[in-house]
């Protein structure tokens, strides 16, 4: 598969965790049941690039999750490295510090923007 290829559905289930993070409380067959998405397979949806039966996000289960959540799978076009790796160590993190680390990352990230050393936060 093409490279671009893999980075958008890599983004759609960053995006994907995040909804459901933030939504949900991190409860995966909460979103299932509101999108009609058998819960294994929203589970394999979510599994990490490499892991034995991850699923994409197709245009189908895209348009299923965007009719409960609209625009929710679109907002990472242009997700860059730093940003990936960052969200790599979010997926590793118990289910309730997630929202804390994003929020504690989002300030760090919008400083680096500025161009503001972390020692200035």
């Amino acid at each position: 598969m093409h490279n671009s290829q893999m980075d958008k559905f890599e983004k759609r289930r960053i995006q994907l965790r995040k909804l459901i993070d933030e939504k949900y409380n991190g409860v995966d067959a909460a979103l299932a049941a509101a999108t009609g998405i058998d819960p294994s397979y929203m589970s394999r949806l979510l599994y990490p690039v490499g892991k034995l039966q991850k699923k994409n996000i197709t245009e189908h289960q895209k348009e299923k999750i965007e009719a409960v959540h609209p625009g929710s799978l679109s907002d990472y076009d242009f997700l860059t490295d730093e940003e990936r790796k960052i969200l790599s160590i979010h997926d590793q993190l118990p289910i309730e510090m997630r929202p804390i680390f994003l929020a504690q990352m989002e300030g760090f990230l919008a400083a680096v923007v500025q161009n503001k050393k972390p020692s200035d936060l």
